[in-house]
């Protein structure tokens, strides 16, 4: 059970370290992202990309309402000056078929993996 744990910390990082370099291109080198969990983590998630050049940001998820809100926020102040669009399911953004990465930073309490 630890190696995978282990294992899977390991791959996580390494996709969040390529996908914010730079180093992944979506199919017209902009990649588009979606995030869910706009907590601390998720926002900080979402300022690192907001910051590269290749990275647009199409839609943040979160069911608690005022996260969502400043996260929607905080992608109209950014770069391309265009809000992302704000969802409270999860699932929108997973059924997103432009949507080319999904960023998830929520709690992982209780569960095993």
């Amino acid at each position: 059970m630890t190696e995978r744990r282990d294992f899977l910390k390991g791959a996580s990082a390494a996709l969040t370290t390529s996908l914010f370099t730079g180093a992944v291109k979506g199919a017209n080198d902009r990649i588009s992202v979606g995030v869910i969990g706009m907590g601390r983590m998720g926002t900080g998630n979402l300022g690192v990309a907001m910051k590269q050049p290749n990275v647009e940001i199409a839609a943040v998820c979160d069911v608690y309402q005022p996260h969502l809100e400043k996260a929607v926020a905080a992608t109209a102040r950014g770069g391309a000056g265009k809000a992302a669009r704000g969802v409270t399911d999860f699932r929108e953004i997973l059924a997103d078929k432009s949507i080319d990465v999904v960023c998830i930073a929520t709690p992982i309490t209780g569960i095993l993996i």
